[in-house]
């Protein structure tokens, strides 16, 4: 067994150290320095893209699509547009108005090292490389799966998730959000004391949430679901007990992997993210206290004047009605509309009998307000 481990750890070495060549030698290829006004901005990408972090990501995309017989370099390039999503990523939550980090990968952060407008419009930039490789016929010659390739890496890198809600009704409430007309909320959390079971596993007493993000960076998405199985711990079994039940039905087993499929997908969230949604809106519930800060302004709920419909899941088990309140009691819009529904938290939204109770009253509430 100890011989097994060295082999395993000597072609894992081996391995990472190919694929760290290998992504330097593209990102050096596709930053070339040019010789004009652009060059700072070429050397802050080169900063945050070249030399750090472990390629953990760009690795496991090889080995899988060595699996399918997919070219090694055209996987590589794949794996370096998720690596600038990820370079993108981390200079931004290094800014001094997210995580305010100094050191990255053993040298100073984008924003010490240049500044802070140069990290911005470096991480934005890296941000659109990454679609810019993926569009590149060196990746594959089939516009088809280009186009795959993109939607999924969008899907991936965007917003997503129980948090996506809390994130609109932040950005609205803030002072840089532009004109909103309406905001349609489903489940949404805004009081997190409210969230019963989450602020029990959440308890600042026991849980070193600093710990797990120095651990771990990303948090992965089995902690995620984790979470919500611990809500409901015989719904996973049940779900298998009524699959079996209906093994022989082919509709059945069809809509229940597509089903299962979808509610399973839940993405990896960024450490410093993840730190600041515990500290901030678990710990100290600064949303509805007024004490939210982006970008050094607060984030004041009462600048939220446009209409509202603030949808909920009467037997939900994630986000209690109550957490949703503070939209129907702190905000200024003049038109508020709430819609308490059958169903649980994800039944709210999905599902055949979501079709005939939930979104013909959305439709009825969105059609004369948008036009």
């Amino acid at each position: 067994m100890a011989i097994e481990g060295v082999v395993t750890t000597s072609v894992l070495g081996d391995a990472l150290t190919r694929i760290r060549e290998d992504v330097d030698k593209h990102f050096d290829l596709l930053l070339p320095v040019p010789d004009d006004a652009r060059a700072r901005l070429f050397q802050a990408m080169r900063h945050a893209a070249i030399g750090g972090g472990k390629r953990l990501r760009p690795l496991l995309l090889v080995a899988t699509a060595g699996m399918f017989g997919v070219e090694r370099d055209a996987a590589v390039r794949t794996g370096c547009a998720v690596e600038a999503i990820h370079a993108y990523s981390l200079i931004h939550d290094d800014l001094p108005c997210m995580d305010d980090d100094a050191m990255r990968h053993g040298r100073p952060t984008v924003h010490l090292a240049f500044d802070e407008a140069t990290a911005v419009l470096a991480g934005d930039a890296l941000h659109a490389l990454a679609f810019d490789i993926l569009v590149s016929p060196q990746v594959t010659s089939d516009p088809f799966v280009r186009c795959e390739l993109v939607l999924t890496l969008a899907k991936a890198s965007g917003m997503d998730g129980m948090a996506g809600g809390t994130l609109v009704v932040t950005y609205a409430a803030s002072p840089f959000a532009r004109p909103i007309r309406n905001l349609m909320l489903l489940a949404t959390p805004v009081d997190f004391n409210h969230m019963d079971l989450f602020q029990t596993w959440a308890d600042r007493r026991y849980f070193d949430v600093d710990l797990l993000i120095r651990e771990l960076e990303l948090i992965p998405p089995e902690i995620m679901l984790g979470a919500f199985d611990l809500a409901r711990p015989a719904n996973r079994p049940a779900g298998r007990a009524t699959l079996w039940n209906n093994m022989w039905n082919d509709d059945f087993v069809k809509s229940y992997r597509m089903f299962d499929r979808w509610a399973a997908e839940t993405l990896p969230i960024p450490g410093a993210y993840f730190g600041t949604l515990v500290k901030r809106l678990m710990w100290e519930n600064a949303l509805v206290a007024g004490t939210l800060e982006v970008c050094g302004e607060t984030v004041d709920l009462g600048r939220i004047d446009a209409a509202i419909l603030n949808v909920v899941a009467r037997h939900d088990h994630v986000v209690a009605h109550e957490a949703t309140a503070p939209l129907m009691t702190m905000t200024s819009s003049t038109d508020r509309e709430e819609i308490i529904a059958k169903g649980g938290h994800v039944s709210l939204v999905a599902g055949p009998a979501a079709l005939k109770r939930l979104w013909p009253l959305v439709d009825q509430w969105l059609a004369p307000r948008s036009v």
